[in-house]
């Protein structure tokens, strides 16, 4: 008996990988410091199909030194890990490598999630009049104004190492 003999030489398409758990939603910071989450899709192989999925998190790209590399069925699209020690600072990739029927990969990484676990790094807050500003003496603290019809605010040396500062939050009283 003889049956039909299939030559795939090709290696499965390369599709997307993202951190977290939805491919249509990716993270690009998270709290946690002991689980993370990926989340793949459109690797395609049209010759034998996509066999399996190896799933690994790395300090780098295509590296499993974090979580090894864990076989996942072709019918899988998600995984996570726990019970990790994850650094604060650290930015941790997924790497998804999609097998064959034939044993042709293709590896794919994630654009990588940061570990932030720590608050931002308070500056000072100061209160001027809106000319002290102009005249690029915005650092200046004033504690009293006459009849103001205006005020100015900046604050210096606020920062967050790990992710920055996206948004800020203010309110002006009297007290």
């Amino acid at each position: 008996a003889s049956g039909a003999l299939a030559i795939d030489p090709l290696a499965p398409r390369p599709g997307r990988v993202a951190n977290g758990p939805s491919l249509s939603n990716p993270i690009r910071f998270q709290t946690s410091t002991t689980t993370l989450e990926c989340a793949w899709g459109e690797f395609v192989d049209t010759l034998s199909g996509v066999e399996s999925f190896h799933v690994g998190f790395g300090s780098a790209v295509g590296a499993a030194d974090t979580v090894a590399f864990s076989v996942q069925p072709a019918t899988v699209s998600t995984f996570a890990a726990s019970g990790l020690s994850l650094l604060s600072g650290t930015t941790y990739f997924c790497t998804v490598v999609a097998y064959d029927e034939v044993g042709n990969s293709v590896s794919v990484s994630s654009m990588g999630v940061v570990v932030d676990n720590t608050p931002p790094i308070a500056g000072a807050v100061l209160d001027s009049a809106p000319s002290a500003m102009l005249q690029g003496l915005g650092n200046l603290d004033l504690d009293n104004l006459v009849a103001p019809s205006a005020l100015a605010a900046s604050w210096p040396g606020w920062d967050d190492p790990e992710s920055g500062i996206v948004h800020v939050e203010w309110a002006l009283g009297t007290s």
